[in-house]
């Protein structure tokens, strides 16, 4: 059996029922991609900083809602802001506008996976199925939903493996070029693109220790490509901020990416840990037991073909290593971010057909018994995850807190409100994070900053309660937590209150679970800054 074999190009036309099919699924999600998962303030404040670059034509500016909590230009998501701006001129200053951005990448990416999996001779029909399974996934299909910069980097890691995989059946020095560009521009996206870089380093190492031809000249050419791209990027930082190194190595100080060993061990075993439990911060969280269980299946399925079947070799040890790569990195890197799990699932996936592959000599009845079987399972599973989720209309939230807001008054709120209001218009909570090192109190920094309006959810209040247990949303709140509710009591009038159960927490935990109460205060004219 020869894997990946190159096909006449008329050979293609029988695909093209899979490419609509992914199309239909594309236009399908596209009509839940509000809806699900809930806005999370990530999506605004990247937005947001692609908003200010706008309308400041500027690379160098920063978030306007961010004036005491630290924050620095530089290069390495410059790209992505960039094509933020792009659908933000065809389109509207929109959620939806920017989580299409993730959409069209994930459906790309769908496409380039079903082509890797014709390319190893497999039918269409399983081909297809194989990557509906992956799609109907409920982590790719959050990916897909969300406006961050995942779904563009596993657009970047189906890319790689389409050249690796060629590059294993031609030899071409060019294949290798171009996975290390398809990796390089990911460092204008996104910090990840070192986890996509050690994941690729490791498949071309193991190449290395195959004594596969030429794969030492690879690897050093993937490794010089990618290291040129970063050249480019740190040169860009440098510009837009000549003291880049000190301040994003003090940024990373406060994401414990300075932790010692042991404690970067204990971290990458408590992220699967939480994973599995769904106990993460404020993102949501579906339930994937089901595919941990696939996965470690995988694992030793491919285990066991790697050492029985010549075939599959060395496909299944450059996954195997890819997989050991995002592992090694997510260790190096010590931070452990939930929604970086999706960067797995290609591997996974490939893992899955690469094995199935092995069936054909055997029982091709056992390739449709196992796809039928993995693509229920999988769309039960989403479908229970999904089933429940009763989200509040974000834009009846954002309507209902704007509307009481004048659009050239200045607010504090809670980043989630950002697509309510103007640019330069909103000051996040995180800012009184900082108060103390800037010889402030709370008064002082609403009057500062011509506040005339905050919006206040009981959120803070339970958060207060708890502490330090969500100190990592807002910090310590306690240092101004007493002097906030004074001046809400005493220098404020409540203008409006009303009940939000989805938008007035930001613990993923209690999202639609209990009572949250937003509170919107106008101060009082005597208070205003003059």
């Amino acid at each position: 059996m020869e894997l990946f074999k190159r096909k006449p190009i008329e050979a293609y036309w029988v695909d093209v029922h899979s490419y609509v099919g992914i199309l239909i699924y594309g236009i399908i999600s596209g009509f839940y991609l509000v809806k699900f998962p809930f806005v999370h303030s990530d999506e605004s404040w990247l937005s947001g900083l692609s908003r200010n670059m706008i309308e400041k034509d500027s690379l160098k500016v920063t978030e306007t809602f961010f004036d005491l909590y630290p924050r620095n230009p530089h290069g390495i998501k410059i790209l992505f802001h960039k094509i933020q701006m792009i659908f933000m001129s065809i389109f509207s200053y929109d959620i939806w506008t920017f989580r299409l951005i993730s959409l069209i990448s994930s459906l790309i990416g769908l496409c380039i996976f079903y082509l890797i999996i014709r390319k190893s001779n497999m039918k269409p029909i399983y081909s297809f199925f194989i990557t509906l399974t992956l799609g109907l996934n409920i982590q790719f299909i959050y990916a897909s939903h969300f406006a961050r910069q995942e779904a563009i980097i596993l657009l970047g890691i189906i890319i790689n493996y389409l050249f690796l995989f060629r590059n294993i059946k031609e030899n071409r020095l060019i294949n290798i070029i171009m996975m290390a560009i398809s990796t390089g521009l990911l460092i204008g996206v996104h910090p990840n693109s070192f986890v996509v870089g050690a994941m690729f380093i490791c498949s071309l190492f193991y190449l290395v220790l195959m004594k596969d031809k030429n794969s030492f000249k690879s690897m050093f050419t993937y490794f010089i490509g990618v290291g040129i791209f970063g050249a480019i990027f740190l040169f860009i930082s440098l510009k837009l901020d000549p003291n880049f190194f000190s301040n994003y190595m003090s940024y990373g100080k406060t994401l414990n990416v300075d932790a010692p060993t042991v404690t970067r061990a204990m971290g990458i075993i408590m992220f699967y840990k939480k994973l599995f439990t769904r106990s993460l911060g404020t993102y949501y969280l579906p339930s994937i037991k089901m595919d941990f269980i696939l996965f470690i299946g995988l694992i030793l399925w491919s285990t066991y073909n790697y050492l029985k079947d010549k075939s599959t070799r060395i496909h299944l040890g450059v996954v195997l290593l890819n997989i050991i790569g995002y592992n090694l990195a997510t260790f190096l890197i010590g931070r452990y971010n939930q929604t970086s799990i999706i960067f797995l699932y290609p591997s996974m996936f490939l893992l899955l057909s690469i094995n199935l592959k092995s069936l054909y000599s055997n029982s091709e009845k056992k390739i449709v018994y196992i796809i039928l079987c993995l693509f229920v399972a999988t769309t039960v599973n989403s479908y229970m995850n999904l089933k429940d989720i009763n989200y509040n209309n974000y834009y009846d939230y954002i309507k209902r807190v704007s509307s009481s807001i004048p659009h050239n008054k200045k607010v504090l709120a809670n980043l989630n409100t950002e697509y309510g209001f103007n640019n330069n218009q909103l000051y996040d909570y995180r800012n009184l994070n900082h108060l103390k090192e800037n010889n402030m109190v709370f008064k002082e920094y609403i009057i500062s900053r011509e506040i005339e309006y905050i919006v206040y959810s009981n959120e803070m209040d339970y958060i207060m309660r708890n502490r330090p247990k969500f100190n990592t949303l807002y910090g310590d709140i306690s240092f101004y937590y007493e002097d906030m509710k004074s001046f809400l009591e005493n220098k404020c009038i409540l203008i409006d209150e009303f009940e939000d159960s989805t938008y007035g927490i930001r613990i993923n935990k209690y999202i639609d679970e209990g009572i949250w109460t937003i509170k919107i205060y106008r101060v009082k004219d005597h208070y205003k800054y003059r």
